[in-house]
């Protein structure tokens, strides 16, 4: 089972983060694994929200269609998997879980895990290559994540002081 989990601190604060992290359109901006996220029965993320997760991976193109399955907003939201094409996985899922650190910061922490088709051929590439791919991909997406939500939160500052001024 390729299984991951990692954190990062990031120099914003939890709403900024939150809504990035939890906006179908701008998923593309931070998560380089993604081309595009759709949400198939609704507008918005909540709990019972399916949506399709399109991107390429290893240069061939995916989708995963990922169940919302617990949504608190600012605190944690998890997804199970329940659909995929190109992807290597019959089951799996994740967890975004946000920390307050104080002054405007806060921890971001995924944790994934993903089972994948039971054959000789999935149990190999499971064991040599998911675990290595899921950490640097992951943490490469946590690093841009860091950047554009820094960058997201020093625009809201600036926006701020003019609206004062």
């Amino acid at each position: 089972m390729a299984k991951y989990d990692t954190s990062i601190d990031i120099d914003a604060p939890i709403e900024i983060v939150w809504a990035l992290t939890q906006s179908a359109e701008r998923r593309p901006e931070w998560d380089g694994r993604v081309n595009r996220v759709e949400l198939l029965n609704a507008k918005t993320q909540k709990k019972g929200t399916i949506m399709r997760t399109l991107g390429k991976a290893w240069g061939r193109p995916f989708y995963f269609d990922l169940e919302t399955v617990v949504f608190e907003p600012g605190s944690k939201c998890a997804v199970v998997l329940v659909g995929s094409k190109g992807m290597p996985f019959v089951k799996g899922g994740g967890t975004w879980k946000y920390e307050e650190l104080g002054d405007s910061r806060c921890r971001f922490r995924a944790t994934q895990n993903f089972t994948p088709k039971d054959t000789l051929l999935g149990r190999i590439a499971d064991r040599f290559m998911y675990q290595s791919y899921l950490a640097r991909t992951t943490e490469q997406s946590l690093k841009l994540l860091k950047k554009v939500a820094e960058a997201d939160a020093k625009k809201g500052q600036m926006l701020g002081n003019e609206a004062m001024a």
